[in-house]
């Protein structure tokens, strides 16, 4: 199980050091805008705890549905469709989240520079 994670890790680095440096972004400026902060660091935490679940599960469902189960090619393959639908749907909630914390707080008049 360490080298299939090693290996997802190693596969995902640029995005997880993107993460990172927003999630260090968000928390040196909390104090300017906190909602924002929140919202952005809550965010980019839910994509760490989505990377490190979903791997999980990538890595047992095999053993899951043929030991414990028996089941099917086709039933694994169901179980697949269905943990990357959730997948997806939680990284559209994670970006959505996102898209909230950029257009928050903003001015109701935007400033035109002559």
């Amino acid at each position: 199980m360490l080298y299939f994670f090693l290996n997802m890790l190693t596969r995902r680095s640029p995005v997880i050091l993107v993460v990172l440096a927003g999630l260090i972004i968000a928390l040196v400026r909390w104090k300017r805008h906190p909602r924002v902060s929140l919202m952005a660091a809550l965010a980019l935490f839910l994509y760490f705890v989505r990377f490190t679940l979903f791997t999980i599960f990538n890595y047992y469902l095999p053993n899951l549905f043929a030991g414990v189960f028996h089941a099917s090619d086709e039933g694994v393959s169901w179980a697949y469709t269905a943990l990357f639908f959730f997948e997806d749907l939680a990284f559209a909630g994670i970006v959505i989240l996102l898209v909230a914390a950029a257009f928050s707080q903003r001015g109701q008049n935007p400033e035109i520079s002559t």
